[in-house]
């Protein structure tokens, strides 16, 4: 028997509604209907049809599953213009990769030690609680409150959150997070695995504050159920304390504040200048007045749209690299995608959101905002080495 709900799937991810696949297939859309509702068995030469349309081999509609997957802060981060077809887009191929990331994991036995702290609902007492989850998340990763974080990404993989990579044309919906299950027999904390899913086509320091923001609601929001604005301010809150910490930045940004003044320190810590003067606004270092000043002069100078010195896209790495120690280097995609039962160039498509090994170390080589020469203040780059990727763990 097929599993109706891999059909729809399938369709979601060819970005095809009901009535276009039935029109493809020579179908009434009611028959789609009825097929993906699991009340009408398909011949098998209407299912290689199907198949065939959506590029998918026939074996992918016979799996089992897939998993218990929440879409979690999807429904609050998409963007309010996104329509439903790119939101469940995003969802479907985030669940299809958590998937595929639990198939490879079995094959290299790996048992991520995850170190964020998980907070109650109870917990959370105002901005003061927020800012103390802050600093127990940095302290559970080994960062001080002074520190500038510099590779997020690699640090929160090597916390064991698994963060998947949303595909090109995903930017409508820069990310989301949830905890999902890894055994469908068994349903509680111990058989569930956080992860958040992340678009790749976006600024360096948006992508960074972004997945802080979904840190956040890791840290602070298992156990509180997503449908209120106010778990969003508070995960926004918590990724400004996260990446900018509070007594930091009352040192840092000195008054009268200067757009100059502020690229250093984006450089420093991986944040816009849009993002710092907003942080300095909310701290009280400047008041009402200034923050309109400092906004309107971004204007002036097209930083709104555009900042200087762009902080590096930071690529996720673990997946890849599970992928390339089963499956060699380069990567043997038509064996992946046959044990997967998955078309080839969807496996190529969710593993190019990956860095490869020289992509990795050429980050670590390259990544540099601005020329600080004669300058005190060391610049964003990440502290990683060849020593780093070679012993590195998997998940």
């Amino acid at each position: 028997m097929i599993n109706p709900s891999r059909i729809k799937q399938a369709r979601v991810l060819g970005r095809l509604t009901q009535a276009q696949l039935a029109e493809s297939v020579g179908l009434q859309q009611s028959m789609i209907a009825h097929i993906e509702g699991g009340r009408y068995e398909p011949s098998e030469e209407t299912l290689h049809a199907i198949a065939k349309v959506l590029n998918f081999p026939v074996s992918f509609f016979h799996r089992l599953g897939p998993p218990n997957f929440p879409s979690g802060s999807l429904l609050f981060r998409a963007h309010a213009t996104q329509a439903a077809a790119d939101k469940d887009h995003a969802y479907e191929f985030g669940r299809l990769e958590y998937e595929s990331v639990l198939l490879l994991a079995k094959k290299v036995r790996v048992k991520p030690a995850y170190k964020l702290p998980q907070l109650t609902g109870e917990y959370l007492e105002g901005e003061v609680s927020v800012r103390e989850a802050a600093e127990q998340t940095r302290s559970a990763l080994g960062l001080s409150l002074d520190q500038p974080i510099r590779s997020l990404v690699r640090l929160i993989e090597q916390s064991g959150v698994v963060i998947l990579a949303l595909p090109t044309g995903s930017s409508k919906c820069d990310a989301f997070s949830q905890w999902a299950s890894i055994d469908e027999n068994k349903n509680t904390s111990s058989t569930k695995r956080a992860f958040i899913a992340l678009a790749s086509e976006v600024p360096g320091d948006r992508l960074r504050f972004t997945l802080a923001h979904e840190i956040g609601h890791l840290v602070l929001h298992q156990s509180v159920p997503i449908g209120s604005t106010k778990i969003e301010d508070e995960a926004h809150k918590f990724a400004a304390e996260f990446l900018m910490p509070a007594e930091v930045m009352r040192q840092q940004i000195t008054t009268p504040i200067k757009l100059k003044d502020l690229l250093i320190l984006k450089s420093i810590w991986g944040v816009s200048v849009a993002a710092l003067i907003h942080r300095a606004h909310d701290l009280g270092i400047i008041n009402d007045r200034q923050n309109s000043y400092l906004n309107a002069q971004l204007n002036i100078e097209g930083w709104k749209k555009n900042e200087p010195n762009p902080i590096p896209v930071e690529k996720p790495r673990a997946i890849r690299q599970m992928a390339e120690a089963i499956y060699g280097n380069p990567i043997n995609y038509q064996k992946l995608a046959q044990d997967l039962d998955l078309p080839p160039i969807f496996v190529k498509r969710f593993l190019d959101g990956y860095a490869t090994k020289n992509e990795y170390l050429q980050k670590g080589k390259n990544e540099v905002t601005e020329d600080l020469s004669g300058s005190n203040i060391t610049p964003f780059r990440p502290r990683i080495s060849s020593k780093d990727i070679s012993s590195e763990e998997v998940m």
